[in-house]
């Protein structure tokens, strides 16, 4: 499903509930030691817009997501500046996934894009931590992408599984 396929209000609905869904997954935290960000479920729920709504509306949805936050609502999980550069590779994700589950239909493929697509927010999420502290880039990374790692290839199978269920 896209934009291309569905009409306006049809598709201002879906952009609206892929936001809500990231908003909800924020709430969802787990304070991880050593990390000034959180583990949430927020990427779980832009993997899943991105595959379910299609790399435009589920672009979209994620934009709006971070411009409803950028806007002071409070649909994040944490109001610091800490986690900027995960939420702004949340679009980015989006359609990534959007258009991969368009080409690739095996699972090892979908697993390796919804992999792949992790990666970018954890490593677009640990740049900006390292612009933001003034870390270097490996204690970014230690910081904020390796802490993450285990908690994304749990997001990366839930999000397999419900991919997997849908196409049954």
């Amino acid at each position: 499903m896209d934009a291309r396929t569905t009409s306006f209000p049809v598709t201002v609905v879906l952009v609206a509930a892929g936001a809500a869904a990231t908003a909800i997954g924020a709430q969802i935290t787990v304070p991880l030691p050593g990390t000034p960000v959180p583990m949430t479920m927020q990427t779980l729920a832009v993997l899943l817009a991105g595959a379910f709504l299609g790399p435009t509306t589920g672009a979209l949805s994620q934009t709006l997501y971070v411009a409803l936050g950028a806007l002071g609502l409070p649909v994040f999980a944490m109001s610091s500046g800490a986690s900027v550069g995960y939420l702004l590779a949340f679009p980015g994700a989006a359609a990534i996934v959007g258009l991969g589950v368009r080409r690739w239909r095996r699972l090892p493929e979908i697993a390796l894009l919804l992999t792949t697509a992790t990666l970018a927010i954890l490593a677009a999420g640990s740049v900006w931590l390292a612009l933001g502290t003034g870390w270097p880039l490996a204690k970014a990374i230690e910081r904020g992408f390796t802490p993450f790692l285990s908690g994304g290839a749990v997001k990366v199978l839930l999000a397999t599984l419900i991919l997997r269920a849908r196409r049954r």
